[in-house]
């Protein structure tokens, strides 16, 4: 298990931000990435990655999703199937936006831990 530096925020905003990247788009770079070689790809890559591009990959697939979202909502409500699928599985959107919850949640929390580092600040 990896174990983040709370007081490098480098090393932890980036990596934050490309797993909720992945969360809302799962097609590329996720499927071309050789991650027997790389395990550890979206913290090792994102902390080279240029701040500004990431924002700019995520607001793009936040934007795809939401309008797959409204799509499949329109077409069938929160049980609408997933078309794509990941390992196998396909899930309806209930679960995805349920899933999308517990990501933002637990990476913000991460980022969170790490401002506390830096200004001493807690709570709201």
């Amino acid at each position: 298990m990896r174990q983040l530096v709370l007081n490098e925020p480098s090393r932890t905003e980036p990596p934050a931000v490309r797993e909720v990247l992945w969360a809302e788009d799962g097609i590329e770079p996720w499927e071309s990435v050789n991650w027997e070689a790389s395990p550890d790809w979206e913290f090792d890559s994102a902390i080279h990655d240029d701040p500004a591009d990431l924002v700019e990959n995520w607001q793009t697939s936040v934007s795809l999703a939401r309008a797959n979202a409204d799509r499949a909502c329109a077409e069938g409500g929160l049980d609408t199937r997933s078309k794509t699928t990941r390992h196998g599985e396909t899930h309806n959107l209930r679960w995805i936006l349920t899933h999308m919850i517990e990501e933002y949640a637990r990476h913000n929390g991460h980022v969170d831990l790490s401002r506390e580092s830096i200004d001493g600040l807690t709570g709201e």
